[in-house]
């Protein structure tokens, strides 16, 4: 099962990663790996590089996907409902 823990870790990283991975999925027709690269800003400027497991961005694919099909329900019906 995955942890909200690691989609809260990678914040909206997660889900931007994985509309990368969607599109080049359907120029590609694979799925690649996916990685997240991160530098400090500061000295000593250290980095880490992170791969996201298929789990974690069929996750966030998946809810990328429900977020567009209430976008299109929110047009269709001329409905605007903030979730809140």
């Amino acid at each position: 099962m995955i942890s909200i823990a690691v989609l809260v870790c990678f914040g909206g990283y997660a889900h931007q990663l994985a509309v990368y991975r969607a599109v080049l999925s359907k120029a590609l027709g694979i799925y690649v790996p996916v990685h997240l690269i991160a530098v400090e800003k500061k000295e000593p400027c250290r980095c880490g590089v992170w791969q996201l497991s298929s789990e974690v961005l069929n996750l966030a694919q998946k809810e990328n996907e429900q977020a567009i099909d209430r976008l299109h329900a929110y047009i269709a019906n001329d409905s605007w409902l903030t979730g809140y």
